[in-house]
């Protein structure tokens, strides 16, 4: 029995619930994000993120994924990275009349 990465049987998970109003985002983000070494020496935390999520959220698509990206890439600047980057980004769109859009 394995279980996906960065699931482990010894940790306590919590269940959360929240609502999104039309045009807001949840981003889902691995540890490489905040734990990674930038400059300095020092992670960036989610004290570091919180900007640079802010700087691109009136992007969307691979525009978004892109420019995040770019801007992990440049706060690590000659430092390596030594950890994975995944996330997940859920951005809630009103119902439409023509139905459900899928370009995201």
């Amino acid at each position: 029995d394995s279980l996906p990465i960065g699931i482990s049987q010894t940790v306590r998970y919590q269940d959360h619930h929240l609502q999104l109003a039309s045009g807001e985002r949840l981003i889902l983000y691995s540890d490489g994000f905040s734990d990674g070494v930038y400059d300095q020496n020092t992670a960036l935390g989610r004290e570091g993120l919180q900007p640079l999520f802010a700087s691109v959220q009136h992007l969307h698509g691979p525009n978004l994924t892109q420019n995040i990206l770019e801007n992990i890439h440049a706060a690590h600047d000659q430092t390596p990275l030594v950890d994975d980057l995944s996330a997940l980004i859920i951005t809630h769109r009103a119902a439409s009349a023509s139905g459900p859009e899928t370009s995201e």
